[in-house]
């Protein structure tokens, strides 16, 4: 049960952070408005990439966005590329880091 609760909140907390009202009270009482919010915070990563302005391809997981565009998982304390410097993204498997330094950084390349 702890586990259900705490989903919820982080569910409620990450909806809340991008502008999307949410009442957790609301979503017990109305199974209808569980799977509404649901359905929202599974679509976040296309939300919050397309209002920056980017697309990815319908193959793109929306795990790896959840990541890097929800979680924020490249943005780590004590690291920011400074103007000239180089980052490498040796994995490359969707180019969804890169983008994301290089909308982060953007006088970067």
């Amino acid at each position: 049960m702890f586990k259900n609760v705490s989903w919820k909140l982080k569910e409620h907390s990450e909806l809340k952070k991008y502008g999307i009202d949410h009442n957790i009270l609301l979503d017990v009482v109305s199974r209808e408005r569980r799977k509404i919010y649901f359905d929202y915070w599974k679509n976040l990563p296309k939300l919050v990439t397309s209002s920056l302005g980017l697309k990815f391809t319908d193959g793109t997981p929306v795990d790896a966005l959840y990541e890097v565009f929800i979680e924020g998982i490249y943005d780590v304390d004590g690291f920011r590329p400074k103007m000239g410097d180089v980052v490498v993204d040796v994995g490359a498997n969707y180019g969804d880091s890169s983008i994301w330094w290089a909308k982060k950084n953007s006088e970067q390349r």
